[in-house]
């Protein structure tokens, strides 16, 4: 054993080319120095070298240098609770790397460091618990209020969120039943003061978990530590956690990328490295298989084939005769046949070297594009691990407090939903829409299962992948299940879904109703949705509203059904709604728009006179006022006087992509609207000739076409 240094600045600077020169071996000399620390020594040595070798200390095999460093580092933070986050974070640096951490174990009796998860759990959170400020150690206050102070002192700056990644981190939960249990016996230890200091906090504490010593870190340990204390922060803190939770998930499950890959980014990504895409064949596709051998059968019966047995020596008298050369021979003159041998050896030599150079090209040209399909795999690869940890933190958060969850599963299901049908993380995301699932109310609640796998065919159908269409939907055993057990919990009892909960489990409701051949499920979804169509309800209203216009169109025999219900939507209808309820006035069937007529007259603020503020709103109901439809065109119109609407110039040019619209009506009813409003307003013109000529991709830049395009629209 190494002689004890001598105390000052002796002392730190052995602490220091211990260190430096990794001598991790001396640890008793490591727990004295610590034990006998000078103050003012401690400020000449590098803080995270002497912090990291106290943390070794605390987890030594030895009883007796393990209880001396406890209680070093309790009167340390005790006396100076600022060093709290340093100290822990010289002891995750070893719980990142246990195999270093050689103390664990006695090497001098042949011991070795074991890296089965679990083996020193004990040790871990035994050396959190001891860096924490502790009441009954020297210079500690003893009464309650002056204990409650230090803590707080001690988890001011990074102590909060240092103990939260250490308390969470494998090494402290690995092989341990609850993974909050040093998190939770570390609270109680600091008095109450981790809960109000989250709470005060928040913002900045999960800023820490989702940055680079989070989730963001390099370290495995460190991310499943961030996930998991993401949950215990939002079970502590839920309200005050909620926001910043929100913007890290969603920088976390940004889609842009995503969104942006290509079926050929996706096969690059699918293929095995060392491959190209091309090489890869489908499934299902039939390679036909290549004869290498003849196999001929003769008159006697005898197999004739290049691989038997003494094929060649056997003496068969059945071989393939030579072919007779030809009985007429052309004449040759002898320049003739010298200038055919010089060209013949002058194309022998350029036919070698063509062959060679075109297989060269080919190779060159198939590393370049194993190259290039080698990043793209890298980027996807870089996607999907970006993906799945944001995936595995919206999942840790909501099973960390679930009926706080239950209430914000809208927020929470549009950052996890869409990601259901990806080919990069649909794993991931399916299961954090599965943990999402589990705080429904009863019955759906135990079938997270079923709702999940609904909530994926759903996207499926949505994007007409893997064969799922929203022809199959009704048909599916589990789509079946699920509306019927939502049918049964609801609809008898006249007990709706709250909002949140409603709008998890719409999405599968929604693709019954889109199912344009009416089935046994049609009725109970129906059902369903007329229960959550009440003005004062947390429904999606919106979307309520377009499905419902849908389902009048594919299914006229709804009607009756169906507009009581646009009715009761409408009744409910804000200003952020008004665009989905005026988009049944854009349906190609006349039926659907004399509905939607009705419906609006019953949206309150078009009732009491209030103009919408939305220009795609006022060209919408400008544009039914010219409805082919005599009768829709007279309805129309008096809803604009009742609104009390007025066209403004700026509005004009919001009815140019109308004339594009797949709806003949649509069309007409545009074009009608937009020579009608260009009669009243031809200050409007150049910006709508603007609108125009960039729809169809003309040039604006003539000014004969212009003038040709303005008579033209102001020709009566």
């Amino acid at each position: 054993m190494t002689s004890v240094p001598s105390r000052g600045t002796d002392m730190v600077q052995d602490i220091h080319n211990m260190w430096n020169l990794e001598c991790r071996r001396c640890f008793g000399v490591a727990t004295v120095a610590c034990c006998t620390y000078d103050p003012a020594s401690w400020r000449a040595a590098p803080q995270g070298a002497i912090c990291a070798v106290l943390a070794l200390c605390l987890l030594h095999h030895a009883p007796e240098v393990r209880s001396a460093a406890v209680s070093a580092a309790r009167s340390l933070t005790a006396q100076q609770p600022g060093l709290l986050g340093p100290l822990l974070v010289g002891l995750r640096h070893w719980a990142n790397r246990p195999a270093e951490a050689t103390v664990l174990v006695d090497a001098a009796a042949g011991e070795a460091v074991s890296l089965a998860a679990g083996t020193y759990s004990h040790a871990f959170s035994s050396a959190v618990l001891a860096l924490l400020p502790h009441a009954q150690q020297p210079g500690a206050p003893k009464d309650r209020a002056a204990a409650t102070a230090l803590a707080a002192a001690a988890l001011a700056g990074p102590g909060l969120a240092e103990l939260l990644l250490m308390a969470h981190h494998p090494a402290s939960t690995a092989g341990v039943a609850c993974k909050q249990k040093t998190w939770q016996q570390a609270s109680r230890r600091l008095l109450g003061a981790a809960d109000a200091a989250l709470k005060a906090t928040a913002a900045d504490t999960l800023r820490v978990l989702f940055g680079p010593n989070g989730l963001g870190s390099a370290c495995p340990g460190d991310v499943a530590a961030a996930q998991l204390a993401l949950g215990s922060a939002m079970a502590v803190a839920p309200g005050a956690c909620l926001e910043p939770l929100l913007v890290g998930l969603g920088k976390w499950l940004d889609r842009s990328e995503h969104d942006s890959l290509t079926d050929d980014d996706i096969a690059a990504y699918n293929t095995p490295e060392g491959m190209l895409a091309s090489d890869v064949v489908p499934a299902g596709v039939y390679v036909p298989e290549v004869v290498t051998s003849k196999n001929v059968r003769r008159a006697r019966g005898r197999m004739r084939s290049d691989s038997r047995a003494f094929a060649a020596a056997d003496g068969d008298e059945d071989d393939d005769e030579p072919p007779l050369p030809p009985k007429h021979a052309l004449p040759v003159r002898p320049s003739a046949a010298a200038a055919g041998r010089s060209a013949g050896r002058a194309g022998a030599g350029a036919a070698g070297k063509g062959p060679k150079d075109a297989a060269a090209r080919q190779a060159e040209l198939r590393v370049k594009k194993l190259q290039e399909e080698a990043e793209i795999r890298a980027r996807a690869c870089g996607l999907k691990a970006r993906l799945d940890t944001g995936l595995a933190a919206l999942q840790a958060s909501v099973e960390g407090n679930t009926s706080f969850a239950a209430s914000h599963l809208r927020e929470l299901g549009a950052l996890s939903q869409p990601l259901l049908a990806s080919p990069v993380s649909g794993d991931a995301a399916f299961s954090a829409v599965r943990s999402l699932a589990r705080c429904m109310p009863p019955p759906l609640g135990g079938r997270s299962l079923l709702l999940a796998g609904c909530l994926r065919l759903v996207c499926l159908a949505a994007r007409n992948a893997e064969g799922v269409s929203y022809d199959s939907i009704p048909q599916r055993s589990a789509v079946s299940e699920v509306v019927k057990a939502l049918h049964r919990s609801t609809v008898p009892q006249r007990c709706p879904l709250p909002g949140p909960s409603y709008a998890l489990v719409f999405p599968v409701v929604a693709a019954v109703l889109r199912c344009p051949h009416i089935t046994p499920l049609h009725d109970e979804a129906l059902a369903v949705l007329g229960l959550h169509c009440a003005p004062e309800q947390d429904i999606p209203r919106g979307e309520s509203l377009e499905l419902l216009y849908a389902v009048l169109g594919t299914i006229p025999a709804y009607r009756d059904r169906v507009q009581p219900l646009l009715r009761l939507l409408c009744c409910g209808v804000d200003e952020p709604e008004l665009l989905p309820a005026v988009s049944g006035l854009l349906a190609g069937s006349a039926a659907v728009r004399a509905c939607t007529l009705t419906a609006l007259s019953h949206v309150p603020g078009l009732a009491e006179g209030v103009p919408p503020e939305s220009g795609e709103v006022l060209a919408v109901m400008a544009l039914a006022r010219h409805d082919v439809d005599a009768g829709n065109a007279a309805a129309a119109q008096a809803l604009w006087k009742q609104a009390g609407c007025a066209l403004h110039p700026s509005v004009i040019p919001l009815l140019v992509h109308h004339l594009a619209s797949s709806q003949r009506d649509s069309r007409s009813a545009a074009a009608a609207a937009l020579a009608d409003a260009l009669r009243q307003h031809t200050s409007a013109t150049g910006s709508t000739l603007e609108a125009v000529l960039s729809l169809y991709g003309y040039p604006d830049e003539e000014e004969g076409q212009e003038g040709a395009a303005a008579a033209v629209l102001l020709d009566d």
